[in-house]
């Protein structure tokens, strides 16, 4: 049994900037890179950042309310 890694690397599907597996769906239209570098190269959810975690106390700016 093959796994999917190797059946993508036979088929050339690897993604040319992370090395990971491209869908063949992907593949088929023509992409050669995967879908979480199309996402990073677009600067999806970059400049909204993250929310904090919940036990991080908040930053004081030292602005009074």
């Amino acid at each position: 049994m093959i796994s999917a890694y190797s059946r993508a690397k036979i088929e050339g599907r690897i993604c040319h900037q992370c090395q990971w597996i491209i869908n063949k769906v992907d593949f088929q239209k023509g992409y050669r890179i995967c879908r979480n570098c199309t996402d990073i190269n677009k600067g999806v959810n970059v400049r909204g950042g993250h929310y904090p975690y919940q036990d991080e106390p908040r930053d004081k700016t030292g602005n009074m309310p």
